[in-house]
């Protein structure tokens, strides 16, 4: 989503450097991927995301977290591009920080340290989840990504890419990504969470994540994410302290949007 979350876009690469306006080497419709930015610029972004469990002998487990990020490019330079985060997440005080999408492309850098940027959602087209775009690209046109590395909402795996709109006067995309994947045995996201038994008592439990399945859709303006909307489903194993084990289903999502259009 956002910096001031768990951080959670290769193919920007030398790209990346161009992204203040020069057009990479394709199709028109294939430059509409590449991320162009200029000094000054302003980016506004709304963002939420929620995870359900259901199951038998607990109640539904939810979670919601939403809030909005502007990013103003401060820098263009050869090491990468500079941006100046304001961010809030709701019900917590607003709070700020600068970032750097180094040369690369893919790593992120924020308040010094830096880490490849696993975003589900980010507000730059990154090949790190879409893979790399064919040379030529059209209403209908597939390509398959590898992901090598846990994101976000999901594990390694793979997707399928397709071109639904292509709105050459506005240089917007529209895609459509489907995949699937697995956590490596003793690689899955150790993650505890407090349920409610049907009982009415809370328990903490470790939730183990199966095989996952993913579809979203996304559109994109001159390489930036101007709506993006993905659900990931897996069948999920919690697992309590005493060994007590209840089985259910998750279903987790995001959801971003360009609230303010590059003004």
């Amino acid at each position: 989503m956002t910096h001031g979350m768990t951080t959670l876009v290769a193919g920007i690469a030398t790209a990346a450097l161009a992204i203040s306006g020069s057009a990479m080497a394709g199709t028109p419709s294939r430059t509409f991927l590449q991320p162009r930015l200029a000094v000054g610029e302003r980016m506004t972004h709304v963002f939420s995301r929620a995870i359900s469990i259901e199951g038998e002998g607990f109640k539904e487990y939810v979670i919601r977290i939403s809030g909005t990020a502007r990013d103003t490019v401060l820098s263009i330079e050869p090491q990468g591009i500079t941006l100046q985060e304001h961010y809030r997440y709701d019900g917590h005080a607003a709070s700020s920080g600068r970032w750097k999408i180094l040369a690369d492309g893919v790593t992120h850098c924020w308040k010094g340290r830096c880490s490849i940027d696993r975003d589900t959602s980010g507000i730059i087209f990154s090949h790190q989840l879409w893979g790399h775009v064919p040379e030529n690209i059209h209403v209908g046109s597939t390509w398959t990504a590898t992901i090598a590395e846990p994101w976000e909402l999901g594990p390694p795996g793979k997707e399928t890419v397709r071109v639904v709109g292509i709105a050459p006067a506005r240089h917007v995309v529209t895609l459509v990504r489907t995949g699937s994947g697995d956590y490596k045995a003793g690689d899955g996201p150790t993650r505890a969470i407090t349920i409610t038994t049907s009982d009415g008592k809370a328990l903490e439990v470790t939730v183990k994540p199966g095989a996952s399945r993913w579809r979203g859709r996304t559109i994109v303006r001159d390489g930036i994410i101007v709506g993006d909307t993905i659900m990931v489903t897996r069948h999920v194993t919690l697992v309590s302290a005493s060994g007590r084990t209840f089985s259910g289903e998750e279903r987790a999502y995001t959801l971003e949007n360009l609230l303010q259009d590059r003004t």
